[in-house]
Formats: structure tokens, sequence, C-alpha cells
């Protein structure tokens, strides 16, 4: 589950917020998020070397913490608008 936002900033949106846990989260190339945009519901694909993007540990135990699924939290992350794809009114309208 991913909760944020994001803002339009001239042909690129600005995402922040976090999904946690976050399946593969040192090693994936490509995160897929849900985001809030200008009333809309739409999906967002994040390149993961994009600035602003942070990993932090999630679970407590030492036995899930190998399954490489933690916290990945987006701060001001630039998305270029053709890998952001609106599905529809947010709120399910």
């Amino acid at each position: 589950m991913y909760a944020g936002t994001g803002l339009r900033d001239g042909d690129t949106f600005v995402l922040s917020g976090s999904k946690k846990p976050c399946s593969l989260a040192h090693s994936m190339d490509l995160l897929t998020a849900s985001v809030a945009v200008d009333g809309d519901l739409a999906v967002a694909i994040v390149r993961t070397e994009a600035g602003g993007i942070e990993r932090r540990p999630f679970w407590r135990s030492w036995v899930l913490r190998g399954a490489e699924s933690d916290e990945v939290v987006l701060d001001r992350v630039a998305v270029e608008e053709e890998l952001l794809y609106r599905i529809g009114p947010h709120g399910g309208e």
C-alpha cells in the first residue's frame, strides 16, 4: 500500500509518501505507486535511481529483515508525465 500525493511541476509530477512494506526494496529498478493527483487516482512508475528515495527498516524481527521488504519513502521525487497513468476519480466517485 502506497500513501502519497503528487503535485504538478511543469511537465513532471512531484511525489511524496511511503510504501510499507515494499518487497525487494533494495533490489528493484522500478516502483509502482498509487497516488492522488489533481483529484484523480493514478499509478506512477518511479525509477528508483531518482533522487529523493529512502529505504528504512520495517520489520522488527531479524528473520523478516532478510526478506528485503522494507519501507520506501519518496520525498519530492520527480516523475515524468508519461510515467503517470490516471485511472479515475480519487475516492471512487
